[in-house]
């Protein structure tokens, strides 16, 4: 974390900030890759008080994202969407500050904050702004088509999966740890003969071996297309202030991505990320009616407060991409398929894990269940 009294650090923040008489680190914001962002203010006797967000870690990592932002950013950006106020250099460490206009950065949020604790009416605003304001400044009038890459290369690029060839084995020995530990809160999962069996409560479900899913190989129905992007959705790298402004704070996967990822992206991170599962039954019912033919129909089962909490943040999401999610509905379900494997497949520690994230990857296991039966 930034700032040390590594000499190399403080001479970073004394290249950033020289034509400032006075800065003051606020508070971290997030750790992501190598990288940390802060909530920074400058001081100066000739300006006013101003706030900035500091991207700052490893020389490659920092660099990468600031070259990226230049080329792909929006040239005229609008309220939510900073500048590359200023980059630098000091040893192994690279920094980007950026500056955003109008946003009273101190007053903000984390999306996250906002989707746990906020009120419905919070939430829907901070959404439609997210969605119709910050993020559609990145997009051009028409997407472009792809250079004929496959749905599924792109999403496996995007996301982080392994290719087919060596997902097998991995899939195989993530289950076989997982069971162990699931056989704690009453679930039993079992990978064999091209299915996957889930049992718990009494119940058994029987979904299509993840390994045969993601070997085929999907093609949009028409050319694959895509647009600028600010890149990944993470809820705690995005920030809302008193107004209701949303701010992006994380470039380093900006790019040309397909049209879909950002909104399937959005969902994982709801649908994953955000709330913690108390109950398999709650998870079984929301992942069955999330994957309703009929996608932009709101969850109808009486669910509880957090589940309900979810499928409604996810019926507004999925209400921003209508048109694209109404041509597409089952590239809009391998996304969130992909997403889910992602997590099923990601670090895991074991026994010593709490029972909240064992209770996580007994609802991945059940994500990537359904939706595997939906894509079949």
């Amino acid at each position: 974390s930034f700032p040390t009294r590594r000499s190399s650090d403080l001479d970073l923040f004394r290249r950033l900030f020289m034509d400032c008489q006075m800065v003051r680190v606020e508070k971290p914001l997030w750790e992501e890759d190598g990288r940390s962002a802060l909530l920074v203010y400058m001081f100066g006797e000739s300006r006013p008080q101003e706030s900035c967000v500091v991207v700052c870690g490893l020389r490659g990592a920092v660099q990468g994202e600031g070259d990226r932002f230049r080329r792909f950013a929006p040239k005229a950006p609008r309220l939510g969407t900073p500048s590359l106020y200023k980059s630098t250099s000091a040893g192994p460490f690279s920094a980007n500050a950026f500056a955003y206009a109008e946003v009273d950065l101190g007053s903000a949020q984390t999306f996250a904050e906002v989707c746990r604790h906020g009120s419905e009416r919070t939430v829907h605003a901070s959404m439609e702004d997210l969605l119709q304001n910050t993020l559609a400044a990145w997009h051009p009038t028409r997407p472009a088509v792809s250079d004929g890459e496959s749905v599924s290369t792109a999403y496996r690029r995007i996301v982080g999966v392994p290719k087919p060839e060596s997902l097998q084995a991995l899939m195989y020995e993530r289950l076989t740890v997982l069971s162990r530990e699931l056989a704690g809160i009453g679930m039993a999962v079992d990978l064999q003969n091209g299915q996957l069996a889930v049992h718990f409560a009494g119940q058994s479900n029987v979904y299509p071996d993840p390994n045969r899913v993601l070997s085929y190989e999907w093609y949009s129905p028409d050319s694959l297309l895509v647009w600028n992007s600010p890149g990944s959705f993470r809820p705690e790298t995005i920030l809302i202030d008193r107004s209701g402004c949303s701010c992006l704070t994380e470039f380093s996967e900006c790019g040309l991505r397909p049209c879909l990822a950002e909104f399937f992206s959005m969902e994982a991170s709801v649908r994953f990320d955000l709330f913690k599962p108390v109950k398999l039954q709650d998870v079984l019912e929301m992942e069955q009616e999330l994957c309703h033919p009929d996608l932009l129909r709101p969850v109808l089962v009486d669910l509880r407060a957090n589940p309900r909490r979810q499928a409604r943040i996810i019926h507004l999401i999925r209400q921003s991409a209508a048109d694209w999610i109404r041509e597409r509905p089952a590239l809009y379900h391998l996304g969130i398929y992909y997403e889910a494997v992602r997590r099923l497949l990601g670090s895991y520690g074991g026994a010593e894990q709490i029972d909240s994230e064992i209770f996580r990857y007994g609802q991945l296991v059940l994500s990537v269940g359904v939706l595997g039966r939906t894509l079949q």
